[in-house]
């Protein structure tokens, strides 16, 4: 038998919401943990061996409840979980923004914007008065964020060699290669270039056609 378990669960979100109520068709749906909608919450990916996925739910199977999951953001119900998978999983908040060297001078060029251009509160997490390693835009409602992250401080590396290591990466080329050919993957896989003098005001970036060499 299923046993709900959303008494369980605290509402992260600060508002309450209506589970909606079992139909046939919501009734035959697959488990979440077969959709694969909770087992990151078990620390599965798809290269996970199937021998240890299958051991991991014959282990849930024997000690665990199930029970049925609900999305707090519309009530609908997503189908059967384990009722640890259903307690442990959490919809994230939050929308990451990844600069690199953000902390560096990149982060000044729009920090004041971000601060005052919407309502909302910010959060710094700052390094010095003028570097920061990272800070958080809050909407006004407060239900979602937009969190920004400098990506140096993870890859600390010039994006010049960044791009230049994913030539190294075996499924560029199998990911890409349907849509992009030889040439326009070798643009993936460097710097480009851009001329900051040229670019004095926003009007120049609506032109449809490069800027002389000399610009460069």
């Amino acid at each position: 038998r299923q046993i709900c378990g959303g008494h369980l669960l605290e509402d992260d979100y600060g508002y309450s919401f209506t589970q909606s109520p079992l139909t046939d068709r919501t009734r035959r749906k697959p488990t979440v943990e077969t959709s694969g909608l909770i087992s990151k919450t078990l620390g599965l990916t798809p290269s996970t061996p199937i021998l240890d996925i299958e051991q991991v739910e014959e282990d849930l199977r024997k000690k665990d409840n199930k029970v049925r999951d609900h999305s707090h953001f519309t009530g609908e119900y997503r189908g059967a979980a384990h009722s640890k998978c259903n307690i442990n999983y959490r919809d994230v908040r939050f929308v990451p923004v990844i600069f690199h060297n953000l902390s560096g001078y990149d982060s000044h060029l729009f920090i004041r914007e971000v601060a005052t251009g919407f309502p909302g509160r910010v959060w710094v997490l700052p390094q010095t008065k003028e570097r920061y390693i990272s800070f958080v835009k809050f909407m006004e409602d407060q239900r979602l964020s937009f969190r920004f992250i400098d990506s140096f401080k993870f890859m600390a590396s010039s994006l010049d060699n960044l791009a230049k290591n994913l030539k190294q990466q075996p499924t560029l080329r199998k990911v890409f290669g349907q849509d992009y050919d030889s040439a326009q993957i070798d643009l993936l896989t460097k710097k480009g270039v851009f001329p900051y003098e040229y670019i004095s005001s926003l009007e120049k970036l609506q032109e449809t056609a490069l800027p002389p060499p000399e610009q460069f």
